[in-house]
């Protein structure tokens, strides 16, 4: 809760397993929450809420022999911060400041590749010179080919895969 009065405390006091989690920002604002609450049946789990920072690439290692340019770098940092907070398996593509395709929670990495860009086909937009991002690795090389076909000039992920 974002703030709990002196009347409301007198109450919870009294009930058998309650607690009472407060913060120090009088409003709740997700943006801000320190943790991540997951309601499930019977309770909640939490963790650390996610965080981009500004300068996320600042410390990538380059996979390839070619850098990207700061236009690609720009688009990576956006791909980047919508893969971070978007739905578990996905992937991002970005073009000059803008989205242009996602694909998102599908039970594989290559299944989210492949439903963006056939939704990125059917709307009619051009994949050529987008970025990619992942919001976890790639295990395979098999969304990397994918992305490849369709003129993806530069990639980033978190890391991880030993293949």
């Amino acid at each position: 809760a974002a703030n709990v009065d002196e009347k409301a405390l007198a109450v919870f006091e009294g009930k058998k397993r309650i607690k009472i989690f407060t913060q120090e920002s009088p409003f709740l604002i997700r943006s801000f929450d320190k943790y991540d609450f997951k309601h499930i049946d019977g309770g909640f789990v939490y963790q650390n809420s996610d965080e981009v920072g500004e300068d996320e690439l600042k410390n990538a290692k380059l996979m390839s022999q070619r850098e990207a340019s700061k236009e690609e770098l720009k688009d990576l940092e956006i791909a980047m911060k919508i893969a971070a907070f978007t739905k578990s398996n996905n992937v991002v593509y970005v073009k000059n400041g803008a989205m242009v395709a996602i694909g998102m929670g599908m039970t594989s990495r290559i299944d989210a590749a492949k439903a963006a860009i056939a939704k990125a086909k059917e709307m009619g937009l051009d994949l050529q010179g987008c970025v990619l991002a992942s919001e976890a690795f790639f295990p395979f090389r098999d969304s990397i080919d994918e992305a490849s076909k369709v003129g993806v000039k530069a990639m980033v992920e978190p890391g991880g895969s030993i293949r």
